[in-house]
């Protein structure tokens, strides 16, 4: 009778240490297969996420402890190039809804505002071949002095219109008006440099600004 006890508290035992191995196992590939990303350290508003920077930002997080929004970023690629909306603190589980194309500039101002230059002549906006999604530096010709003065670098432009209004589209047409997107602060200097001359408008290469 003892043996027939020692063999099945032997066997007792082996049951549960497979079914704790079978828990194990399956919590850990449940884990990697769940995982997350989490956010390394705080991270400011307008980062932008590269190949060189994603291991720093973010480490993958088993999912079984946190409380996971439906938009969690798991996959690494789908994040690439895209850009932080806000300042982020540390631990925060990376959410779809944080991050914005990197090429959307409202990203990286603090309060954006979009401001209207209107040219009087075609060859100030550099021949009118700026579009929607350029960048371009502003400067003023002083009527006083005839000083050029620079005034804003790598403003986005958030709109391209023709002397109709009508939206530039296409390549077709020559910029008339221009939308741009800049800070809210910015927007009183910016009409006071534009009122002392002829406005200059110079567009920028895309290697020039990223």
């Amino acid at each position: 009778m003892k043996r027939k006890k020692g063999n099945a508290k032997w066997i007792l035992v082996a049951i549960v240490g497979m079914a704790v191995s079978v828990f194990v196992i399956v919590y850990v590939f449940k884990g990697d297969n769940d995982s997350v990303m989490t956010c390394v350290s705080g991270i400011n508003k307008g980062t932008i996420i590269t190949e060189d920077n994603i291991d720093d930002l973010f480490e993958p997080e088993g999912s079984g402890n946190l409380i996971i929004p439906s938009d969690a970023v798991k996959d690494r690629e789908s994040i690439m190039g895209k850009a932080f909306k806000y300042n982020v603190s540390s631990g925060t589980v990376l959410a779809e809804g944080m991050l914005a194309d990197a090429d959307s500039i409202g990203v990286m101002l603090n309060n954006p505002v979009v401001a209207g230059i209107r040219a009087t002549d075609i060859s100030q906006f550099v021949g009118g071949i700026i579009r929607k999604g350029d960048y371009i530096d502003i400067s003023v010709i002083d009527n006083n002095t005839g000083e050029c003065i620079n005034v804003m670098n790598s403003v986005y432009v958030a709109g391209a219109y023709n002397s109709d209004g009508t939206e530039i589209e296409d390549g077709k047409g020559c910029a008339m008006l221009l939308n741009i997107l800049i800070e809210k602060e910015s927007e009183s200097y910016l009409n006071s440099m534009l009122s002392l001359g002829t406005i200059r408008i110079c567009r920028l290469e895309r290697s020039e600004n990223g």
